[in-house]
């Protein structure tokens, strides 16, 4: 890694001050001497910009939590500890419109910071930084943002904001609908989102020179850090993204210049001079999230409303912005930058005051915490009811939330002692838009594709009027880039909650009824995904639909069990040298089935009642059926019980082989014969696991089971028994004697390990 200038890189001034630090600590001071103790000192001074004071500047000894602000004639004084041997206290500086600055006292005499004012106009010029590469785009800057900033850096790469330029379903509605002329309104605004960087380089007017597929480098890693903290100005109004709703400030940067040039952020303290930090209160309100959180379609119909949903919210009420649930603080971080790098060049901080950068992706976390389901019911007069409350208890936005194809779907099933579903005579019924499936499909196979249409449950989303793909008509959910109004919008609103109701026929045989109940999570309409034929152009897709809340109940609203019973072997399955007795045994009441002959148990199988003897080679497969008939993994243990001690490969095998089998002609060399090496260091992976030429059915060795290897058949001359080649090995020499085919034997059987 180096700079292009002769001016020392980054890292080696990190070096540098680490052996600075080691050279001045643990020195050759006497022993028995104490440490001078730390001190309260007053720090006084002022602040100007180099011809005026400043007012209203946040000044702090940087990572504290306690700032004090200038006055008119930007005079401050600040309340500060130094350290029990250090020499004074770091003081930092800042205000909106300019560079943090920084400065080291005792407090014996004032200071006087002049802050520098950030750049006023934005060059477009600029080459942003990619944000996981070492190279990154700036020419002058060799380190990229997760050198220093790991734990930013972990959190931001398995973000949205990561893969917004890159992400499957983006990418295959993009390349199916815009690339094919269906641009809202003949221009094509999804990078100005998606991949905001390229956006910010387009100057043709319909934007043709931004093509979301075509992203490259740090373009293509969506929105990135470099990008994130360049933005000046945003507004909910505008076309999407950097096309209208946000203006960046990108620095010139100069020749030979190494560093950033500006980095905005919501810290006044931070003053590394590689990033050149300046203060935006922008960046602790929701407005910075709103340019692409809000938006709306050349028919005014918006799209995306998550801003404006959020300023009607308790949460905003409440002061609580985006940030406070998006980016919440992990515990254990102390440090803005790697732990190696922190006590160089960055400030111990209240973990609380870290912002994390994953910003909460769609999964069944976050969404089990946003939304809660609560189910009862009730059986009489022949008549089964349902009731469910769904609330949302996030209270931030309306669930689901984003762009108008995204659903939220609760499916209710009654079942009888068979399985079969139950008439329903009261209550909603999910129509086409939640999936039609083919017709004949049993409800297993809609189930596991998504095709709810016709079963009883709720839709919770937004249902568009738009014109048909050539203009000519008028046709229901359409995509929002079509979509000329919203015609219903029942999605659950930020702290509501809904209570819904169904009656179903109870069983005329009488008998059990099981209730089931499933929230689903549903990123685009299952029309749009059939009609899209997503993933046809190889973009990564995560699941379609989360499901992230199941209850089952039973006719008197009673929990049902739906967990299956997990069975264990005792002991576990390995090498023995005595006879074993294995005990199976489940962590619930339950029946448990097993075979001993390595093949897959049923409900025909064996079950289980007393220890299982294991006198040989065995190999064991179980499973376990609880009183509510739901059905364990099977799970498998392998045994091997075995006289005269463990035999090692390298001691006791490979020393047979070498002295009558890796021999010049023989197996040995560039062209062994059989193309099987029999030499120290090959043999293993030659013998082990490897079907056979001559009978390719059987493995050379296969470990645990001598009798099905075919080395055994070979060395006993009895291949021809088997359908190969009845030569005996070796070849034209002296067969091998009992104990070392014994020994050979012994180590299969065992388990062929590489010991």
């Amino acid at each position: 890694m180096s700079f292009r200038s002769k001016h020392p890189s980054p890292l080696a001034l990190v070096f540098a001050g680490a052996l600075a630090l080691a050279s001045c600590s643990g020195g050759g001071g006497g022993g028995g001497s104490t440490a001078p103790a730390a001190r309260d000192i007053t720090v006084t001074g002022t602040v100007t910009d180099g011809a005026a004071p400043l007012a209203d500047v946040e000044v702090s000894v940087p990572g504290s939590d306690a700032p004090v602000r200038t006055d008119a004639n930007g005079a401050f004084v600040l309340a500060a500890r130094i350290a029990g041997g250090a020499s004074g206290v770091k003081i930092a500086a800042g205000k909106a419109g300019f560079f943090n600055a920084r400065a080291e006292t005792d407090g014996s005499s004032p200071l006087a910071f002049v802050l520098a004012r950030i750049p006023a106009a934005d060059d477009p010029s600029y080459r942003f930084v990619d944000p996981d590469s070492t190279s990154g785009n700036n020419p002058n800057f060799t380190f990229s943002c997760n050198f220093c900033h790991t734990d930013q850096f972990s959190d931001w790469r398995t973000s949205p904001h990561a893969t917004s330029a890159t992400d499957g379903w983006v990418r295959d509605l993009y390349r199916t609908d815009f690339i094919a002329g269906n641009f809202e309104g003949g221009v094509d605004t999804c990078a100005g989102c998606h991949a905001p960087s390229l956006a910010a380089k387009s100057t043709a007017p319909d934007h043709s020179d931004a093509r979301l597929d075509g992203a490259t480098g740090a373009d293509s890693k969506g929105v990135h850090c470099d990008l994130c903290h360049k933005i000046q100005t945003a507004s909910a109004i505008g076309s999407p993204g950097v096309y209208g709703s946000l203006t960046l400030m990108r620095p010139t940067i100069g020749a030979g210049q190494q560093d950033l040039g500006l980095m905005l952020g919501s810290l006044a303290d931070s003053t590394y001079p590689f990033m050149k930090a300046s203060p935006s209160p922008l960046y602790s309100t929701s407005l910075v999230c709103a340019p692409c959180h809000q938006d709306q379609n050349v028919f005014g119909v918006a799209s995306n409303d998550t801003y404006t949903d959020w300023q009607s919210s308790p949460a905003a009420a409440r002061g609580d912005q985006c940030q406070a649930c998006h980016m919440t603080p992990k515990p254990g971080r102390t440090s803005l930058v790697d732990k190696f790098l922190a006590p160089r060049i960055s400030d111990a901080r209240d973990p609380n005051s870290i912002p994390s950068h994953d910003l909460l992706p769609v999964s069944v976390d976050v969404l089990a915490g946003a939304v809660s389901l609560r189910s009862s019911a009730s059986t009489q007069n022949g008549v089964v009811d349902v009731s469910a409350v769904v609330a949302n208890v996030s209270g931030g936005h309306a669930i689901p939330t984003g762009v108008l194809e995204r659903e939220m779907l609760l499916i209710v099933l009654a079942k009888d002692s068979t399985g079969s579903l139950l008439m329903p005579i009261a209550g909603g019924t999910l129509d086409g838009v939640a999936g039609a499936g083919m017709p004949g499909d049993s409800l297993a196979t809609r189930l596991a594709n998504g095709d709810f249409a016709g079963l009883p449950g709720e839709f919770f989303g937004r249902r568009t009027l738009g014109f048909t793909v050539d203009q000519s008509g008028i046709e229901p959910d359409v995509p929002y880039w079509r979509a000329i109004q919203i015609d219903s919008d029942t999605r659950l609103g930020a702290a509501e909650s809904r209570s819904l109701v169904w009656r179903f026929q109870a069983p005329a045989a009488g008998g059990p009824v099981r209730i089931e109940m499933r929230l689903v999570h549903r990123r685009l309409p299952k029309f749009l995904f059939d009609s899209h034929n997503l993933g046809r152009f190889g973009g990564a897709h995560e699941p379609l639909d989360v499901t992230f809340t199941s209850k089952t109940i039973d006719g008197n609203g009673q929990p049902v069990d739906t967990t299956p019973p997990v069975v264990t072997a005792t002991p576990p399955g390995g090498v023995y040298s005595s006879n074993q007795s294995v005990v199976l045994q489940a962590n619930e009441p339950a029946t448990i089935f097993f075979t001993i002959d390595g093949s897959t148990p049923t409900v025909d199988s064996l079950v289980y009642s007393a220890p299982i003897p294991i006198t040989g080679f065995t190999q064991l497969a179980y499973f376990g059926v609880d009183t509510a008939g739901n059905v364990g993994a099977v799970k498998s243990e392998t045994y091997a019980v075995t006289s005269g001690g463990i035999v090692h490969f390298g001691a006791d095998v490979q020393p047979i082989f070498t002295r009558s089998c890796a021999l010049v002609s023989c197996h040995t060399g560039i062209s062994p014969a059989g193309a099987q090496n029999l030499s120290p260091g090959l043999a293993y992976v030659n013998i082990v696991d490897v079907h056979s030429i001559e009978v390719p059915s059987l493995e050379r060795v296969n470990p645990f089971q001598s009798n099905r290897s075919y080395l055994i058949n070979k060395i006993l001359g009895t291949a021809g028994d088997v359908g190969g080649v009845p030569s005996r090995m070796p070849l034209g020499r002296t067969p091998l004697s009992t104990g070392e085919i014994d020994t050979i034997r012994r180590w299969i059987d065992q388990g062929a390990p590489n010991n």
